[in-house]
């Protein structure tokens, strides 16, 4: 299935795309996938999102990313989510200045290995990467937020990040938030 949405974008053309908006939707009509250990889950959902992102990484225009990772909710099938985590990677969107999240589990920032043996990893002076929108994380809590500012520090990119912003996020505490991302970087907070 990833192949076809690879050949899909190789096709489209898109020299002046300044936003760009992403929505994976997880369903709940495979209950036998959602029991598939969170590492290859994970590892499923960084192919998607590499994918999706591979032919945009030389647009200087990029500027805005909206990345939302949704589940069927409708449901009676448990959803386990534990260590399971939506990957963005870094290398892909060196031009993105703002990048709005919604995901109903842990958010990480990555970046691909593959590429060459060099494993540098300080995006910090090329990254234009400078606030962060959390919307809508209802599963999200204070341990999730300090795995997504750990893996900005990873690479050299939380130093940069000036604007957080967390709306509908009904786990995250203002007294945690504030604790991890500091009272200067919080710019907006409105819980439920």
């Amino acid at each position: 299935r990833i192949s076809y949405i690879s050949k899909l974008l190789k096709v489209l053309r898109m020299p002046s795309l300044e936003d760009l908006s992403i929505a994976i939707g997880i369903s709940s009509s495979y209950p036998r996938e959602l029991e598939v250990d969170s590492a290859k889950w994970t590892q499923s959902l960084y192919k998607v999102s590499h994918t999706l992102l591979d032919d945009f990484t030389d647009s200087a225009r990029l500027t805005s990313l909206s990345y939302k990772v949704w589940f069927d909710e409708y449901t009676d099938s448990p959803l386990l989510l534990d260590g399971r985590a939506s990957n963005i990677p870094l290398d892909k969107i060196p031009s993105v200045s703002t990048i709005t999240l919604s995901s109903f589990v842990r958010v990480l920032f990555t970046r691909d290995f593959s590429v060459g043996n060099s494993l540098h990893t300080d995006f910090g002076s090329s990254s234009r990467l400078r606030e962060l929108i959390f919307v809508g994380c209802e599963n999200m809590t204070v341990e999730d937020l300090k795995w997504t500012v750990w893996s900005l520090n990873l690479f050299g990119v939380w130093e940069k990040i000036e604007r957080i912003v967390v709306r509908g996020c009904e786990k995250l505490a203002y007294e945690d938030v504030v604790r991890v991302v500091g009272e200067k970087r919080l710019r907006h907070y409105e819980s439920l």
